[in-house]
């Protein structure tokens, strides 16, 4: 059940691009998100940003602005949070609409992904974009398959959990570049092959007991060795080496 409509969303949507194209600090707007690329369905949330002129505390923009939406919405929630020179504000309104808000100076103001369609004003021309690249992935992937053995050994269960789990989202970001798709939170893994996504199942964790935890962490480390050998066989060999004895 989706509490909110589009016509809900689209209201909101509207009533921040006239708020902001009236304000004179605004020097660009642009939707993010699936929304620039008219990929919405029922179940997606605003993502809107804009450019701020120098000098001008970007704080005190949102915060006059969320006060105007407050008044006229409702609101149950928001939080802040920083990125480089931006501040994202995600804002609940009692309807579960989620608004993703982002103000950012305008020397900075540019499309941070592919998915950027400038509403109006400037914004600074970028053709790439940065992402998280395969030696990242794969060096955190065994750096949380050796966290999860050590809290294994501790007695500390949860945090296990915590790290094998961790080490999954390591595989499904390599697996979606490995295919072409976007790794990040997960957002490509939907169109993996499904047997690429079904091999994980083992890698669940389905009790909190220590054996279990134990299954669960050699699968993971088993699933990771395999995704590496498509980058790297030398690396992988020498990871299968090394953890003989240990998961």
């Amino acid at each position: 059940m989706m509490p909110f409509s589009a016509a809900d969303r689209d209201t909101v949507l509207e009533q921040m691009i006239a708020l902001a194209r009236a304000d004179p600090r605004v020097t660009g707007g642009a939707i993010v998100g699936s929304g620039s690329t008219d990929n919405l369905d029922a179940w997606s949330d605003i993502d809107i940003t804009f450019g701020i002129q120098l000098g001008i505390d970007l704080a005190v923009v949102l915060n006059e602005w969320t006060r105007l939406l407050e008044s006229e919405f409702g609101m149950v929630h928001y939080f802040d949070v920083p990125s480089g020179s931006a501040i994202y504000r995600v804002i609940l309104f009692p309807n579960c609409l989620e608004l993703d808000l982002s103000v950012v100076p305008e020397n900075d103001y540019g499309a941070r992904s592919p998915d950027f369609r400038l509403l109006f004003g400037k914004a600074v021309e970028r053709s790439s974009f940065p992402e998280q690249s395969i030696e990242f992935l794969i060096g955190f992937g065994w750096h949380h398959v050796l966290h999860a053995n050590s809290a294994i050994a501790r007695g500390r269960n949860w945090q296990a959990e915590f790290w094998i789990s961790a080490a999954r989202d390591n595989i499904l970001a390599l697996r979606c570049k490995r295919f072409g798709e976007i790794g990040a939170q997960a957002r490509g893994v939907h169109h993996l092959p499904a047997d690429e996504v079904a091999q994980l199942e083992d890698t669940l964790v389905r009790s909190m007991e220590i054996p279990e935890l134990r299954r669960a962490l050699k699968a993971m480390a088993s699933a990771l060795i395999e995704e590496i050998r498509h980058n790297d066989v030398e690396l992988a060999d020498r990871l299968g080496r090394s953890w003989e004895g240990i998961v």
